[in-house]
């Protein structure tokens, strides 16, 4: 009985030694390791190879709630703006790195669609006309907090898009798609149609490239991988400032 235990011990150890060389033989992909030595970022999970024709950047969003719809809900909004506030400075530095080190030039924004771009543009234009005058001394305090709220509502890819610091901020979204996977509420609780929010991810997808880089901004909730081209890259970074 002694030896077969002693072969059986020994058969165990090599695997170990085998799964342990191969586990250090095993690299990330290089964005993947590149984004999680950031100090923006708390997480970074992946799929994909890391020689995928496409690789989707997907930075995970704490979204803005107007001060009106925040009141219905009940929510601080002092504190959410503060939240806020804080994941976009984490995502602000992230997507300045893939823009300096991966040559991003686009993000594309949750919530947006074609038809919707004329809002965004006005909203932008808003925005760098209230940064000159606060630069000029000629906004009073409840007019500075106007614009912190207008440049958190346009969120990083507008922020970035405003100082000049991408080309475009690009639409995720198909109309339709977004409005029928709107929740409803029944009975006091928010409840939400699985197969339209399926619906409106594909449609999500379909607005994506088929090969490069694409930076996306979307909400923490939302997994796009189940719907992506087999073989893409599909990266997911959770902001160190993003509530657990």
């Amino acid at each position: 009985m002694k030896p077969k235990k002693i072969g059986f011990a020994l058969i165990l150890m090599l695997c170990g030694l085998a799964v342990g060389f191969a586990l250090m033989g095993y690299k990330s992909p290089g964005i993947v390791q590149a984004v999680r030595a950031l100090p923006e970022a708390a997480a970074v999970d992946y799929s994909g190879p890391a020689d995928a024709p496409l690789i989707i950047v997907h930075l995970r969003d704490w979204h803005f709630v107007p001060k009106e719809l925040a009141d219905l809900e009940g929510l601080d909004f002092s504190a959410l703006l503060s939240t806020v506030e804080k994941v976009q400075a984490d995502q602000l530095g992230i997507a300045r790195f893939l823009v300096r080190e991966h040559g991003a030039k686009a993000i594309y924004c949750e919530g947006l669609s074609g038809e919707a771009l004329p809002a965004l543009r006005l909203r932008l234009d808003l925005l760098r006309d209230m940064d000159a005058l606060d630069k000029a001394g000629k906004l009073d305090p409840a007019e500075k907090e106007q614009k912190r709220s207008l440049a958190l509502e346009v969120g990083t890819p507008g922020r970035l898009l405003a100082l000049k610091e991408i080309v475009d901020v690009l639409p995720l979204e198909d109309q339709k798609a977004l409005e029928d996977a709107k929740p409803e509420a029944k009975g006091g609780e928010i409840l939400f149609d699985a197969a339209k929010v399926k619906a409106r991810r594909i449609a999500m997808v379909s607005h994506l490239p088929v090969e490069g880089l694409a930076v996306v901004i979307l909400g923490g909730s939302h997994d796009l991988e189940p719907h992506l081209p087999t073989g893409t890259l599909y990266v997911k970074v959770t902001p160190k400032n993003y509530p657990q």
